[in-house]
């Protein structure tokens, strides 16, 4: 007879401890120590597989090849220490599903039984496209450091909630729209739509429109009834991406949305009903927005039920080289481009830079090698990087003058002067160039509000692009 769940576990009490709570909630167990898994590994049978890492320390080539035929088997959870984090990675690429680590809690054993035992199977519905969870799950979540796997694990149960609303902070760049979508798809809502909503790239004369709906005539230009994007994610989830930056009158809106599941198209008489779990997002300090009166206090605690705090990649250690090797794999498949490794530049240039653009920086820094680099290394030759001095042409008197930036303190200005209003739109430019042309983060990065930063755009005619759709602020 199969088991539901394989413990494999040298630690005899954390064994025992496990092996007696599996049997406690109704679910057949087989205990083992390592030597063991090892010697059965063909025969090893069982929906789940709890794996302690001391597998790792007699690993050989051959025994990491049967362990992953394993993972293609059944689910394999990582039984570890904060410190065995090296050992975790080389697991996760053989298909290890997730880390438990040591020492846990009995609600954590709970809620991963529960995410991988899971009964009965997700079956994707007639005429849908694969299980979308395949390329939005939290395996797609890459990281290993302990701050960032506890962000993970609690995410995980937040996705065996229904409805928990969600507010996700952290910098900007840092992952937070990745993490809301499994949070989606590894939820039952999964079938659903995940509409993501940025505050930021819409008008705001247009926002509560789009949002909500209209109906026909209720302005000028409404010549039909439209519905609006929260009712169009019905039974699914609404990210709410920078909401730090949504006006007080839509926030009360929104938390009529939270509170009542009802929304109201403009122009209409009748509320409509509306079931979806609201995920927010944000990189402003919203207690320091309340405390301003720039965000409606009911509507922080009403987000705030289960927050998360995405950590800066500056603070997740060696994640930034499992990353690195991430997102090279899917430029390689992308590009059609072999890369065996990172040169010794490369790799000192990854572990000591500061990341102030997060993930986002890390993933076009690597998108920029791989485009313009050559061989069979990633190497920093064709970077731009705080090592070096940078760049930056600005239009000064006519003529194409080279403003150089030789470290933090000081600018060459060209001999004969430059004018304030050009070397204004050079910063401006510059720091739009630095963070995706999010004005938010420019704002913040120029130490001036949004609307004075609006104005300076209008002012020197910076394509109106940065303050719409391709606005990158998760």
């Amino acid at each position: 007879m199969s088991n539901d769940v394989l413990v494999v576990e040298n630690n005899r009490i954390d064994g025992w401890f496990l092996a007696s709570h599996l049997s406690s909630v109704g679910l057949r167990a087989a205990a083992t120590d390592v030597p063991g898994f090892i010697e059965q590994m063909e025969q090893a049978d069982a929906r789940l597989v709890l794996l302690a890492l001391g597998f790792f320390s007699t690993a050989t080539p051959q025994l990491l090849r049967r362990l992953g035929q394993v993972t293609q088997r059944a689910p394999v959870v990582l039984l570890a220490y904060e410190d065995d984090v090296p050992d975790t990675r080389i697991a996760r690429r053989l298909g290890a599903k997730d880390v438990l680590f040591k020492p846990f809690s009995v609600e954590e054993i709970d809620a991963t039984l529960k995410l991988y035992l899971r009964t009965p199977a997700r079956r994707a519905p007639p005429n849908r496209e694969p299980d979308k969870t395949d390329h939005f799950g939290f395996h797609r979540v890459i990281g290993e450091s302990p701050a960032f796997q506890r962000v993970v694990a609690i995410a995980r149960k937040i996705a065996l909630s229904d409805s928990a609303t969600v507010l996700i902070q952290g910098e900007s760049g840092t992952g937070k729209d990745v993490l809301a979508k499994a949070i989606h798809f590894e939820s039952q809502r999964y079938r659903r739509p995940f509409v993501e909503i940025t505050s930021t790239a819409l008008p705001e004369t247009l926002l509560e429109s789009e949002l909500f709906g209209h109906e026909r005539g209720a302005f000028t230009d409404a010549k039909s009834r439209r519905q609006g994007l929260i009712p169009s994610a019905d039974g699914g989830t609404v990210f709410l991406n920078e909401i730090g930056d949504m006006s007080l009158s839509l926030q009360a809106k929104i938390l009529r949305v939270i509170e009542q599941r009802t929304c109201r198209p403009v122009g209409a008489s009748e509320d409509l009903m509306v079931d979806v779990r609201i995920i927010a997002a944000t990189c402003v300090d919203l207690e320091q927005a309340v405390a301003d009166g720039r965000f409606r206090a009911d509507l922080y605690y009403r987000l705030n039920v289960i927050p998360l705090h995405m950590p800066p990649l500056r603070e997740r250690g060696d994640d930034v080289l499992a990353l690195a090797e991430h997102f090279t794999d899917e430029y390689s498949e992308r590009f059609e481009r072999r890369i065996d490794g990172f040169s010794d530049r490369f790799m000192d240039y990854l572990q000591r830079h500061n990341w102030p653009g997060n993930v986002r920086e890390l993933r076009n820094l690597i998108e920029r090698a791989m485009i313009l680099g050559e061989g069979a290394e990633l190497d920093v030759e064709f970077m731009a990087t705080d090592e070096q001095p940078r760049a930056v042409t600005a239009e000064v008197r006519g003529t194409r003058d080279t403003l150089h930036a030789p470290n933090e303190d000081e600018f060459a200005l060209p001999e004969d002067g430059v004018r304030l209003k050009d070397l204004e739109e050079w910063a401006i430019r510059h720091t739009l160039a630095r963070c995706d042309h999010n004005i938010s983060e420019a704002a913040r990065r120029l130490d001036i509000g949004r609307d004075a930063l609006r104005y300076r755009l209008r002012k020197f005619g910076i394509n109106g692009k940065c303050d719409a759709s391709d606005l990158n602020g998760a």
